[in-house]
């Protein structure tokens, strides 16, 4: 989306994504990032050593649910399996969707 000739970005959960594509329809990119599974997902969050099993759980569990809303409601999915590579697809995919402006 484009506001005074510059694009905004936003980085908001799925039910804020969802919404803001509802709004801005073709305006707007909606991009979903995922971890490649679950269980990678748990292991990464156990790995990094910043969370109770607590929360990794309550993290995982909302991560589970928001990859099933997700399903068919954003114009892409990149599957995070490795980072420098999601990077780059997320670069390609902004630059794509700026460039139909053109």
């Amino acid at each position: 989306m484009q506001l005074d000739g510059k694009h905004v970005a936003f980085d908001v959960d799925v039910c804020g994504a969802v919404n803001i594509k509802k709004h801005y329809g073709d305006q707007a990119l909606s991009v979903f990032i995922q971890a490649p599974s679950i269980e990678v997902l748990r292991e990464r969050l156990i790995n990094r050593q910043t969370d109770s099993m607590e929360e990794i759980e309550k993290r995982v569990a909302k991560a589970a649910w928001e990859t099933e809303f997700a399903q068919g409601k954003f114009d892409r999915t990149i599957i995070n399996d490795d980072l420098e590579t999601a990077k780059c697809e997320i670069l390609t995919v902004v630059k794509e969707f700026l460039c139909q402006e053109c």
